[in-house]
């Protein structure tokens, strides 16, 4: 069914994964090896990715020993293909693009980019993480959804978690091939061992087959009708949130989301959406901040169906205080984003992250 869900391609492939985490890591593994085997005299691969793809890209290159040339979006934070084009170089080895991008929950132009990737020879892997199992239902609905996956010839991978909107167990990603002749670079294996013969399809060697078998069965059991009834709550629901979101003075809406998520905005330089964020969570809400720039990011789940009108009261009642009290920038998350957007070299802020990791794990 997940194939099916994603058109484009009768040959399509894949391995059941951990997460996207490793859905994403698989795919920059398996054109790492494929630029292996295919340029040889690439000693420095790179792959370029607008700004807004997730991080686990960077994290796979930096396990993996690549760089990524992070590209710019335009006003809409859509990937600039022009860009991306300009990025590309004698060392480039995979395009990447997303389905949505997370941050503002918009498709990048991958119809676009697939003509890009066909004409200069690349790969192009789209992270669908967070889509995958929901674009293709609101598309189903009526709603406007760009091309986004193996309809693009250009398109070679997927990512899709199953753990999302697939409504899965914690632990269940997909990643999918357009055919065999690319999947085959992910897999390892070791014929000299002692041991036996070794072969590993993924990072880990056992899997818990508890997860496969419980990804399987809530695909089974929702079935197209399950997928469909639920993607047109989640729709409605964040209709209703975008539109109340419009109405409260001092808000906006960022770019033109796809599906069930999307960013909001200050459109008041009074005020401060990292402030709002703050006053949201002392009313006991659990706020995501997105930065450059700031902004809040929604994730509409079945969960929040109930609460959206009084989600959109607390909203409108915390935009209006931070009108109202400017010292509300200096304390709490707002503060420390705000200090954070003053220092050029965010190496330091890596650094400062990886102490916070540290201490919390003591």
């Amino acid at each position: 069914m997940t194939a099916g869900m994603l058109h484009g391609s009768d040959e399509c492939v894949g391995f059941l994964t951990s997460g996207g985490t490793e859905s994403n890591l698989m795919a920059v593994k398996a054109y790492l090896n494929r630029a292996k085997k295919m340029y040889p005299t690439i000693k420095k691969p790179e792959i370029v990715a607008p700004i807004t793809i997730h991080p686990t890209i960077d994290k796979a290159a930096d396990y993996f020993g690549l760089t990524v040339i992070h590209t710019p979006v335009d006003e809409g934070f859509r990937a600039d293909v022009e860009a991306i084009k300009k990025a590309i170089t004698p060392n480039t080895i995979l395009l990447c693009a997303s389905a949505p991008q997370f941050c503002h929950g918009i498709i990048d132009p991958i119809e676009e980019i697939s003509h890009l990737a066909l004409k200069v020879g690349l790969p192009l892997h789209v992270d669908g993480c967070f889509g995958g199992y929901m674009l293709p239902w609101v598309e189903k609905l009526g709603y406007d959804i760009p091309s986004f996956d193996f309809r693009n010839p250009g398109v070679t991978s997927m990512s899709a978690d199953v753990h999302k909107y697939g409504y899965g167990v914690k632990g269940s990603s997909v990643i999918l091939y357009k055919n065999n002749d690319y999947r085959r670079h992910q897999v390892y294996t070791y014929a000299r061992w002692p041991g036996g013969l070794y072969g590993s399809p993924s990072m880990a060697g056992t899997r818990p087959g508890g997860n496969i078998a419980a990804s399987w069965v809530a695909i089974r059991a929702l079935g197209e009708d399950g997928y469909m009834k639920r993607a047109k709550e989640l729709m409605d629901a964040t209709d209703r949130l975008k539109e109340g979101v419009r109405q409260i003075e001092g808000l906006k809406i960022l770019g033109t989301p796809h599906m069930t998520c999307f960013a909001i905005g200050a459109a008041d330089p009074e005020v401060d959406i990292q402030a709002v964020a703050d006053v949201m969570d002392g009313k006991g809400w659990k706020m995501e901040r997105n930065q450059t720039p700031n902004s809040l990011h929604l994730s509409i789940l079945p969960s929040h169906i109930p609460v959206v009108d009084d989600l959109l009261t607390d909203l409108k009642a915390a935009t209006e205080r931070v009108k109202g009290d400017v010292t509300l920038s200096k304390n709490g998350t707002a503060g420390v984003y705000g200090m954070i957007a003053t220092i050029p070299d965010k190496s330091i802020v890596d650094d400062f992250l990886v102490e916070f990791f540290c201490q919390v794990y003591s």
